[in-house]
């Protein structure tokens, strides 16, 4: 879903030159590279830690259609915690969010504009749905799941989607979030 946007949302720019500045492209991309050697650096560290709250736990939630969509709902609420704590501790402000919202341009390379060093504290805000009995592969899934959710939101090319906009963050409900007002 994201590629497909991104490939509109490039037909668009090369429409409207003037409203993507490649250099801001460019600078939002280049946190990839480190973002994925500590990934790959930290992925071992996590799976150790995921395990281990897994195994301790004194419930297993059996995997089902309905507890697959009860992990994504917890790991979507994770993630709101966490981007919400982004926003109010100065710390995580510093660590992650003073980056990605340090754009003046809206598109969908700014989703990956977040510091590598977020992958130290990320996996923390999931830990809560391995110790109520979530599979650690479920709740891993989810997690990069939602994280690669929130590509798509950051495009100015997707209008409002009515009632999914008070339900779910969209396109429209994210630029709000965005937005310096």
């Amino acid at each position: 879903q994201s590629a497909s946007v991104s490939l509109w949302e490039h037909r668009q720019r090369s429409l409207r030159p003037s409203s993507y500045a490649s250099r801001n492209v460019r600078l939002s991309l280049s946190a990839i590279p480190p973002n994925v050697l500590m990934y790959a650096l930290l992925a071992p560290w996590w799976a150790f830690v995921y395990r281990q709250v897994g195994s301790v736990t004194p419930n297993v939630v059996p995997i089902s259609a309905l507890s697959l969509a009860a992990a994504f709902v917890a790991c979507d609420l994770s993630y709101y915690v966490e981007h919400r704590c982004g926003h109010r501790l100065r710390i995580l402000w510093r660590l992650h969010h003073g980056t990605h919202h340090g754009s003046d341009l809206y598109n969908i390379p700014l989703a990956y504009r977040v510091n590598c060093l977020t992958q130290l504290t990320t996996p923390l805000f999931y830990i809560p749905w391995l110790l109520l009995g979530f599979h650690p592969v479920v709740v891993l899934g989810f997690q990069l799941f939602v994280f690669h959710y929130q590509a798509w939101i950051h495009t100015e090319n997707i209008g409002r989607l009515g009632l999914l906009d008070r339900y779910v963050n969209t396109p429209a409900v994210h630029r709000m979030h965005h937005s310096s007002d």
